[in-house]
């Protein structure tokens, strides 16, 4: 089992919040497979070490963006090739099933995509993670393959009513999503939208509702154009064919939800004109960089990283 399904995560701490090395610590001791971490460094720091994942990839970072999907596909080519079970896992989730990759490996025998769980439980700051106290202290949130399977449309699912952020989200869209290696091979991740929210875009390519993505995310014709060529390629990937596996996740505090301003920053994003081919390049280690002189957009993703508040406000 423990050569069969393997993990990849991305790592990036701009502002060297405390708890995210905390958080990864707590999710890696209770992780039960092989982990592929890939870290950017910031002003010359890194905070992961080799005793931190079976494979550890490290690399600087010279600009300060959301890099988690870019990440991701370089995590994806450092899995060995004989591995064809993965998993792309948040660094601050622990799983309440202690079989859970048994559940995993063998439903993905039968369909390429899932979602590795049916609820999440978003712990309140220095919350204890013991899965019988938090089932009756903490409320749940229903992930999207769940959902899905239960009757609701991916246009409901993607553009819900979330009117207060200070409680658990009605849909969890990321988090963590098992796949057969081919699903992703041809196409990698998708990792240009660099503002967050790359797991949700995910979901609106399953159902190539490119243009629903487009509208609710803000992009600008370059941006919808990028996007619209990569979508069709995952749709037909995928082909309708994903699911989930029942059973319950936490994840460990980081920050309010309302600091991340989950849906205002599209709004204030669309204003800088984003366009992936001429505002993105790769750097030597495959990592983005800024390659436009935006200097707007730039310090608005530093204040954005800022504002986010992970070790609480003062």
């Amino acid at each position: 089992m423990a050569d069969e399904i393997w993990g990849i995560t991305a790592y990036f701490n701009p502002m060297h919040w405390r708890c995210r090395r905390e958080n990864f610590l707590q999710f890696r001791q209770s992780l039960r497979i092989p982990l592929v971490a890939v870290e950017l460094g910031y002003d010359g720091r890194f905070d992961l070490t080799s005793a931190d994942a079976d494979m550890l990839l490290q690399f600087p970072a010279s600009s300060v963006m959301w890099q988690k999907e870019r990440l991701l596909n370089l995590a994806l080519g450092a899995v060995p090739t004989r591995v064809t079970k993965i998993v792309g896992l948040d660094g601050d989730v622990i799983f309440g099933r202690t079989d859970v990759w048994e559940a995993v490996s063998d439903a993905l025998d039968q369909t390429p995509l899932l979602q590795p769980f049916s609820e999440v439980y978003y712990l309140p700051k220095s919350h204890l993670c013991d899965f019988a106290l938090i089932e009756q202290s903490v409320a749940s949130s229903p992930g999207y393959a769940w959902l899905r399977a239960h009757g609701a449309t991916n246009a409901e699912l993607c553009n819900p009513s979330w009117g207060n952020p200070r409680k658990s989200p009605p849909v969890t869209y990321g988090l963590a999503w098992a796949f057969r290696r081919e699903v992703f091979a041809e196409r990698g991740f998708y990792d240009a939208w660099i503002i967050g929210g790359g797991t949700r875009v995910h979901c609106f390519a399953v159902d190539d509702q490119w243009q629903e993505a487009a509208e609710a995310m803000r992009f600008h014709p370059e941006m919808r154009e990028h996007f619209r060529r990569w979508s069709h390629g995952f749709h037909h990937a995928v082909g309708g064919d994903w699911g989930h596996v029942a059973g319950p996740i936490a994840h460990l505090w980081h920050g309010e939800p309302a600091a991340r301003r989950y849906r205002q920053r599209y709004v204030d994003f669309s204003a800088f004109r984003f366009n992936p081919e001429a505002d993105l390049a790769l750097d030597g280690n495959g990592v983005w960089k800024w390659s436009s002189e935006k200097p707007a957009m730039h310090q608005y993703l530093i204040e954005y990283f800022v504002g986010r508040e992970e070790d609480g406000g003062a």
